[in-house]
């Protein structure tokens, strides 16, 4: 399989823009590097799973078997979890974990 070096991505602003300026709202696309997005992705998921790995939940009846996070990937292709997910939330990946 062929290695990407840029990947496209559609941008739009984010709904308090619409709400500022009603009908602004713009998509536009951009070129990214596929390392960075690569690299900003994977730092991000191995900090999501090293969270997964180090909740002890001994002391209760649970167990945290999943862990399902958003993120956005901004112009520069940096990737950033959302802080909560919702109808506005816009993200543009769900990633979910599972543990082995």
């Amino acid at each position: 399989m062929e290695e990407l070096e840029t990947i496209d991505i559609l941008v739009t602003p984010a709904p308090s823009v619409d709400r500022m300026f009603p009908g602004a709202r713009v998509a536009n696309l951009i070129t990214i590097a596929a390392a960075e997005l690569r690299n900003s992705l994977a730092k991000e998921i191995r900090a999501m799973a090293g969270v997964l790995s180090e909740v002890d939940l001994t002391d209760t009846r649970y167990e945290l078997t999943e862990m399902t996070f958003a993120v956005n990937v901004t112009a520069e292709g940096k990737v950033q979890v959302v802080g909560s997910v919702g109808a506005s939330a816009g993200a543009g990946l769900t990633i979910t974990l599972r543990r082995k």
